[in-house]
């Protein structure tokens, strides 16, 4: 499971669930919003992968983050619900909530994935996804 956490810890704690197909990172301005009391944004459903980060920009590279998302964004669902593939104009800067905004294509319709960076640690990257309605 994978969350972000802001505000006191002895706050009132406020945990904001998303639905499927997103990702916690819908909550952001939410979250933003209400950090004056505890707020805890988890994901429902790890569908996250892990990446190593390389070059003078270190970045995970786009083909790698295109692999990664195509075969592991469905990963807790049946086969025919994974992306038949998945284009991003770049590949993911090791920076916390770092995102891509990536083309896939599901039973052959173009749908926009949020691919976020939810983890650095050193090289390893780690990230996850989610479908944007509407490409927003």
């Amino acid at each position: 499971m994978h969350y972000d956490d802001q505000g006191p810890w002895d706050g009132l704690p406020v945990v904001l669930v998303h639905g499927h197909p997103f990702n916690r990172t819908l909550w952001g301005p939410v979250a933003k919003a209400l950090a004056a009391d505890a707020v805890c944004a988890w994901n429902f459903l790890d569908n996250a992968s892990v990446a190593t980060a390389s070059g003078a920009d270190h970045m995970v590279p786009r083909a790698e983050v295109e692999k990664l998302a195509k075969a592991n964004y469905a990963h807790f669902l049946s086969g025919d619900q994974a992306p038949q593939s998945v284009s991003c104009p770049r590949g993911l800067r090791a920076t916390m909530d770092d995102t891509v905004r990536c083309t896939a294509v599901f039973k052959g319709v173009r749908k926009t994935m949020a691919i976020s960076v939810t983890g650095v640690n050193g090289d390893t990257v780690s990230f996850d996804y989610g479908q944007l309605k509407n490409g927003k």
